[in-house]
């Protein structure tokens, strides 16, 4: 909080990639719950369970690794942002 207290640009600096760890975050959840939910039954179409499998798998393999370069830009690059001089706009 103290960072804060001295850069005030610092939360908007760091708002995009935070949302986007989140999305993605969220994104992998929800298609993780919802395939869980097709293997232990709650589906009776067989094809449908299949399906809400693999979309998991692929989010997991696929989107999900985009959440540690979103964590990473939050983390290390917000003072790249914060460098732009408002004049160059």
């Amino acid at each position: 909080l103290t960072a804060v207290d001295d850069q005030p640009d610092l939360p908007g600096a760091g708002a995009t990639p935070y949302l986007q760890a989140l999305a993605y975050l969220v994104g992998g959840w929800n298609l993780l719950k919802r395939a869980l939910g097709a293997h232990a039954g709650v589906s009776t179409d067989p094809e449908f369970a299949h399906t809400q499998q693999h979309l998991a798998q692929f989010y997991m393999a696929q989107v999900l690794p985009r959440c540690t370069a979103a964590l990473t830009a939050l983390t290390h690059g917000t003072g790249s942002v914060i460098a732009f001089n408002k004049r160059w706009f």
